[in-house]
């Protein structure tokens, strides 16, 4: 079987910005335009499928693309489609559904709207804002959670798109945030996971954006919810990384039919974004190792979307978050080494870290730095010595096996050494 050559992917903030800029290219050359009404839009479906505009298919690229500072290309028919979309004359009036058609609004798509609109911060849509912001707020149960809609059964993914959209806010509903996080904590599991619902077990993609979730809150670091939620994240992902895991749900439209809810989620990119979120993946081997197989994915295939998962905005723009999250934790004076040899990922670093650095990288390295110097120790010392021994006592044994076996010894020693040096 022949050898898996050693590969090295060197890891810096410059070595991010060729797959961030074939990231937007992609969104470039995918945004469709449309009608609605008597306004010319433009946006993203989902899918990418061309010709067609959703409303959660615009808003996370365009908040994708203000956070990279990347807006270059003329966004305003994609936030005037968000605008147009909303729902309005009816009880339901604040509220986006997933259509760029104005039908049954449900949490997630108001939130990602109210967020995009929110970010760019134009004066002609503060009305909109304030009317999603209130449509939200409308739709939280008594005990402190969403669901997708007033009177569905509560779920994590609701409660957290609710919460990070009213933090979002100039001046948020502060006891509805504080009842929302409430909800959060409460519904941690014992292993500090987070499920999709609190009755089912967790997860890592549920774990992660509970986390990102109580970061734009304000929670601390600190806080025992935050700890316990980050244990699980390092005890459970190193084990599970390139997984993907599902959620199935159903909400009901504005007819009483009831319509299928299906999420996929990238564990990996969320799990890399709720580390980023509290500072911890700074240097951390199995974050780097990820990083690095993703960009060689890229050189190497050109490879921009989450490997089994559907070409959809789920699979792009969690994964190009994630990684310039990891972008903006290296230092610009600093370089980072993701090498793989033999199928097994390691770490080196730059002699100009610290020695903190150093440390963190230590434990993948450890085993193939002894055995390297101690193959060298072993070459420098050990063979004089035996050579000694063989002159001295063993020349004259009438043995032939020893005087067999002696150069046979003395070749693997060196080949070894020579191997590993």
């Amino acid at each position: 079987m022949p050898k898996k050559k050693a590969s090295c992917t060197v890891l810096s903030r410059a070595s991010f910005d060729p797959y961030q800029s074939a990231v937007v290219e992609y969104l470039r050359a995918n945004r469709s335009d449309a009608t609605l009404g008597n306004v010319n839009i433009s946006g993203w479906h989902n899918l990418f499928v061309k010709g067609r505009v959703g409303t959660v298919g615009s808003a996370v690229p365009a908040l994708f693309l203000h956070c990279l500072a990347r807006e270059s290309d003329n966004l305003d028919g994609v936030l005037a489609g968000l605008a147009v979309a909303q729902v309005t004359g009816s009880t339901d009036a604040g509220g986006w559904s997933i259509l760029s058609v104005p039908t049954a609004p449900i949490v997630t798509a108001t939130a990602w709207c109210i967020r995009a609109l929110q970010a760019f911060g134009r004066k002609e849509h503060r009305s909109c804002i304030i009317a999603g912001e209130a449509w939200i707020v409308g739709q939280q149960d008594a005990t402190g959670g969403w669901g997708p809609r007033q009177g569905h059964a509560l779920r994590l993914i609701e409660t957290s798109h609710a919460l990070l959209a009213l933090a979002q806010m100039n001046a948020p509903d502060a006891e509805s945030v504080a009842k929302g996080v409430q909800w959060v904590r409460d519904s941690q599991r014992p292993d500090g996971s987070w499920g999709p619902t609190p009755n089912e077990d967790g997860d890592l993609s549920h774990t992660a954006i509970a986390l990102v979730t109580l970061d734009r809150v304000g929670i601390d670091v600190k806080s025992d919810t935050v700890q316990r939620g980050l244990a699980h994240l390092e005890r459970v992902w190193p084990a599970k990384m390139g997984s993907i895991e599902r959620e199935f749900y159903e909400v009901m439209n504005m007819t009483g039919q009831y319509n299928r809810i299906s999420l996929e989620h990238d564990v990996d990119a969320l799990v890399v974004s709720a580390m980023a979120a509290f500072n911890c993946i700074s240097l951390r081997p199995e974050v780097l190792a990820w990083a690095g197989s993703k960009l060689e994915d890229f050189q190497l295939r050109h490879e921009l979307f989450t490997p089994g998962m559907a070409k959809c905005i789920w699979s792009l723009i969690p994964r190009a978050i994630a990684m310039q999250a990891i972008a903006n934790s290296l230092p610009a004076s600093k370089t980072v080494s993701s090498l793989s040899v033999m199928g097994k990922t390691l770490f080196s670093t730059s002699p100009t870290l610290s020695a903190a650095d150093i440390f963190a990288t230590a434990g993948a390295l450890a085993w193939t730095s002894i055995l390297r110097h101690f193959l060298r120790v072993l070459a420098i010392l050990c063979l004089p010595v035996i050579a000694i021994l063989y002159y001295k006592h063993i020349l004259e044994v009438k043995e032939i096996w020893l005087h067999i076996c002696f150069p046979i010894v003395l070749l693997i020693i060196d080949k070894l050494a020579s191997k590993h040096a």
